[in-house]
């Protein structure tokens, strides 16, 4: 207040539009199982998931996304947020 601020101009929102996801991921013994194929290379289930999560991320801009992963617990790993690279870290 002592420094008396001051507006120059109306307020600009950014846009809103878009969706809200969450994605779950199992992260159990069984993902360590090796019975799926990216390319022609057999790789373990939670490598394929990853390869699949990717993709999915790269396709929903403006979308808020979070993540939970479980296995004989739940995680939140990432709250809802339009960061989808923190998501896909």
């Amino acid at each position: 207040a002592a420094a008396r601020p001051q507006t120059l101009g109306e307020p600009v929102a950014p846009p809103q539009a878009g969706r809200d996801l969450m994605l779950a991921v199992d992260l159990s013994a069984s993902m360590g199982e090796e019975d799926m194929v990216i390319g022609r290379r057999v790789v373990d289930r939670l490598t394929a998931a990853k390869a699949v999560i990717a993709d999915f991320l790269d396709r929903r801009a403006g979308d808020r996304i979070g993540l939970i992963v479980f296995g004989q617990r739940a995680y939140a790993m990432t709250p809802m947020t339009r960061d989808r690279d923190s998501v896909r870290q």
